[in-house]
C-alpha cells in the first residue's frame, strides 16, 4: 500500500481521472452490449410468436 507514495500526488490525481473515464467507458461499453443483446433475444422472440400464430392460423383453416 505503500506504492503511490513512490509518485508525486499530481500524477495518482492524473492516474486516478484516467482510470475513472476508462471505467465509465467500460460500463458505458457493458450497457450497450446488454441492451444490443436483449433487443436481439426480443426480436428473435417476437418472430417466434408471430410464426406460431401464423402456423396456428394455418391449422386452424385446414381443419374446418
Amino acid at each position: 500500500m505503500a506504492f503511490p507514495f513512490l509518485f508525486p500526488s499530481e500524477l495518482v490525481q492524473i492516474y486516478g481521472e484516467i482510470a475513472r473515464i476508462g471505467a465509465g467507458i467500460k460500463g458505458g461499453n457493458g450497457l450497450l452490449s446488454r441492451l444490443r443483446h436483449l433487443t436481439n433475444v426480443g426480436v428473435a422472440r417476437t418472430n417466434d410468436s408471430q410464426k406460431r400464430q401464423h402456423y396456428g392460423s394455418l391449422v386452424e383453416a385446414s381443419t374446418t
